[in-house]
This record gives structure tokens, sequence and C-alpha cells, in this order.
């Protein structure tokens, strides 16, 4: 997700404000940067799809979707990607 530079310091922090343990079943979650650019992402591992659609449905995804416009050049997106190894 690219972020307007306007918008870059808000979205930093409202990626690390949000609390992953609050949601059950997220073996791992990260919010991330890719340095030198206002390109953010998340990526999250979950036990199971029903997990996993919890989250895309939870309060900090809604929150998120809502500023698109505001906060991103182009909106949100949200892709869904099995592990097959590791």
């Amino acid at each position: 997700m690219e972020a307007r530079p306007e918008r870059a310091a808000e979205v930093k922090a409202f990626l690390g404000s949000i609390v992953p343990d609050s949601e059950a079943n997220a073996h791992q979650w990260f919010a991330f940067q890719v340095e030198g650019t206002n390109i953010f992402g998340i990526t999250g591992y979950f036990a199971d799809d029903s997990s996993r659609n919890n989250r895309l449905s939870g309060e900090a995804t809604k929150a998120m979707f809502a500023r698109g416009k505001e906060w991103f050049i182009a909106p949100p997106d949200a892709v869904k990607v099995d592990v097959l190894g590791n």
C-alpha cells in the first residue's frame, strides 16, 4: 500500500498501534514499511481460514479501509495466499 507522502507518518503510527495478540489464532503478524519509501504492508499467518477471515473483517482492517482514499495513493487491497511450505 503506497501512502500519500503527507500521510505516511499517520499510516506508520496506525500500523504500529495495531495489537495482533488480540486476534485469536494469529500465529504471526507483521506490519512493515519498505525502507526509503511510503510503501507499507501487512502480512499475517493464521491457524485456519476462519481465523484469517476474522482478521480481515476486524476493526483495524475496517478502520484502514475506511481511510483508504485519505491515506493511500490507491485503495488498500487484501490478498489471501496459502503457505505451501516452510
